[in-house]
């Protein structure tokens, strides 16, 4: 089961993904003197559409953590009382463009290398990657994180789909309008397909 998941180094910076002047023509912002803010936002609304689908839309290498293989249920020794792991799996629910590393945690605290090939064919998403572990590590570390997986993930700025920018424009439009924790005296209301319509198909989908 996946319990954490961080970036750490991008490919690319965010205004290859979505462009200071592209964001000043859907605001229709003609002049300079908020550049800096507007720069800032585009930073943050690229981020929470990270933060949404949980995984770095821009071209990053990170790292997923797990504290089990998914799969069938673990077993019971009749013998020793102990679990007996029977899951081979590691899902990854993101873009994945390349595994980098694959590790697990042993007893002694080291990470060690993790004997695993693609079995993404049988999975039902492209948004999610799914690792099959070849051989059980006979060494395995009693804290929570016992495998880390550091992979490639994301889209190149060529590959940045429309949709995925507009959704970064409406928040970005959102937070320049509205520069308060707290909206007064107005009647807000959703847009009807709007941000989350726009990207719960970049959306990892795990039923494991």
């Amino acid at each position: 089961m996946l319990i954490g998941r961080k970036t750490i180094s991008k490919s690319f910076p965010d205004t290859d993904y979505l462009s200071l002047a592209e964001a000043k023509a859907w605001l229709r912002v003609t002049h300079t003197r908020e550049d800096d803010l507007i720069s800032m936002l585009i930073s943050n609304a690229i981020l929470q559409v990270s933060n949404y689908l949980g995984y770095s839309v821009v071209k990053a290498n990170s790292k997923y953590s797990f504290d089990y293989l998914q799969g069938a249920d673990a077993m019971i020794s009749p013998i020793l009382g102990n679990m007996i792991p029977v899951g081979t799996m590691l899902n990854i629910p993101s873009r994945v463009i390349s595994i980098v590393t694959a590790k697990y945690i042993d007893k002694n605290q080291t990470a060690q290398t993790l004997d695993v090939v693609n079995n993404s064919a049988n999975s039902q998403s492209q948004f999610n990657y799914c690792l099959t572990v070849k051989s059980y590590p006979s060494s395995l570390t009693d804290a929570r994180e016992k495998f880390v997986i550091e992979i490639l993930e994301g889209f190149a700025p060529s590959e940045f789909p429309a949709d995925v920018k507009l959704a970064c424009l409406l928040i970005i439009a959102q937070f320049m309008d509205n520069r308060s924790n707290i909206v007064v005296g107005v009647t807000v209301n959703d847009i009807p397909k709007g941000t989350e319509y726009i990207l719960d198909q970049y959306r990892s989908i795990n039923f494991a």
